[in-house]
């Protein structure tokens, strides 16, 4: 398993204090994240962990176009122009193909429902999609605490933003604290085309989909003729070609 880490500041803490808010506001209708035991994995072994630090989040408040996700830039020519802070957002960062199974929330709150966080998706036109929202169980200890399993695709990048949003909604509940969200993901092979790349390798073929991603990707030509001689051995100087051109490898500039 590997990790990944952002991390943005050296205490990965952030503390949520909210002055002016409505009392009472509570995510209800979210289901509640579930005991702090990590998910076993599924499907693959190969689960990256990106772990974003709570530092990384940014308190914008009224000041920050929740309806559009975007950032509206301002000045105060008459202080005091603290706004209201209920919303802490930061952007989540993943390939393309990805497969989001498991989110984790480190947290320190001090009763049920004081915390939530969704995963927002955002596309050019403004159209959002709620992939994930949760409630965060209270607990006055730090402990991480986990989705069911997801199964979110992220099927491209362009075109698209990935947002991470906090909410703290409740007056009456100081003190709650985000440490970290981890987001367990793994990486997926692209869908076939319609139409063959190769000739001996038809849709039907059972290595269709691996051999055309191998295809779309640059790392493999073929054989020669239209071909892709699906069943011939490998030689050491072709495993070199697929293996530098699939990991990027090259001289140090």
């Amino acid at each position: 398993m590997s990790r990944t880490t952002r991390s943005g500041g050296w205490l990965g803490v952030v503390l949520f204090s909210v002055t002016a808010a409505a009392s009472g506001r509570g995510a209800v209708d979210r289901p509640m994240l579930t005991a702090a035991v990590p998910p076993k994995a599924f499907g693959t072994d190969a689960v990256t962990i990106t772990v974003v630090s709570g530092m990384e989040f940014r308190g914008l408040g009224a000041f920050q176009e929740t309806a559009t996700l975007s950032v509206q830039f301002w000045y105060c020519n008459a202080p005091p122009c603290d706004p209201v802070i209920d919303h802490y957002y930061t952007s989540l960062e993943l390939p393309a193909g990805a497969v989001i199974d498991y989110i984790g929330v480190n947290s320190a709150t001090p009763g049920d429902g004081a915390l939530g966080f969704t995963l927002h998706q955002r596309d050019a036109n403004n159209l959002r999609t709620t992939l994930a929202s949760y409630t965060i169980p209270g607990h006055t200890d730090f402990r991480t605490d986990y989705t069911g399993s997801l199964g979110i695709s992220i099927p491209e990048n362009a075109g698209h933003a990935y947002v991470l949003d906090i909410e703290h909604p409740l007056t009456d509940q100081q003190g709650s604290r985000i440490g970290y969200i981890e987001v367990h993901w793994r990486r997926t092979v692209s869908s076939p085309p319609a139409a063959a790349t190769f000739s001996d390798v038809p849709s039907s073929h059972p290595f269709f989909q691996f051999i055309e991603a191998l295809a779309s990707s640059g790392i493999t030509g073929g054989c020669g003729g239209g071909n892709y001689c699906p069943d011939d051995p490998l030689t050491r100087g072709q495993m070199a070609v697929f293996l530098t051109k699939a990991l990027g490898l090259h001289w140090a500039q």
